[in-house]
């Protein structure tokens, strides 16, 4: 195992009939560089002791960074899973943190306004004002008072809801 160049990765190439292939480095032991067709990438690479498989983590792309700057991270990386640390469950556990900060910092009261007037909700009557179904208990002195006052309405509800029809004759149950 060779100390890697960027000459060598220049001229490192596919091999015919392959998908990938791998170059390691002598001087950060766990280096790899993947060349796949059109790109080469460095991966920091190390094997679990836990669960005895091989981890990877995506460095960068050559070209985007060098040899020399892929190295620093790969030591990086390469040193806490030496201390017995998981880089990659930290990485999901930063990320998930960050998710739901960035959902809550999101939910402020002037979101939840403009996407209810994205929604043409603005435009729309609420249930309770059509005299549909939905209708709750009225509060006294509202409009509907003076339709139907409380003394003539059946147990404070709906004459349908009692079970009567349109006409006020009974009609049968439903199912």
């Amino acid at each position: 195992m060779p100390r890697l160049t960027e000459k060598m990765i220049a001229a490192f190439d596919l091999p015919a009939g392959k998908r990938e292939a791998w170059l390691s480095d002598a001087e950060v032991v766990g280096l790899r560089v993947r060349a796949t067709v059109g790109s080469k990438t460095f991966y920091a690479a190390w094997t679990d002791r836990a669960t005895g498989e091989r981890q990877r983590e995506r460095l960068g792309m050559w070209g985007g960074i060098t040899l020399d700057q892929a190295r620093t991270p790969a030591r990086a990386i390469l040193g806490e899973v030496a201390k017995g640390d998981d880089p990659k469950a930290k990485r999901a556990a930063r990320k998930v943190a960050a998710d739901l900060d960035r959902a809550e910092r999101a939910l402020t009261l002037e979101t939840l306004v403009d996407d209810w007037a994205k929604l043409h909700l603005a435009g729309k009557r609420a249930l309770r004002d059509r005299g549909g179904a939905g209708n709750q208990a009225r509060l006294p002195g509202s409009p509907d008072e003076a339709c139907h006052p409380p003394d003539t309405r059946r147990g404070g509800q709906h004459p349908r809801r009692a079970g009567e029809g349109r006409n006020g004759r009974h009609s049968r149950p439903r199912p």
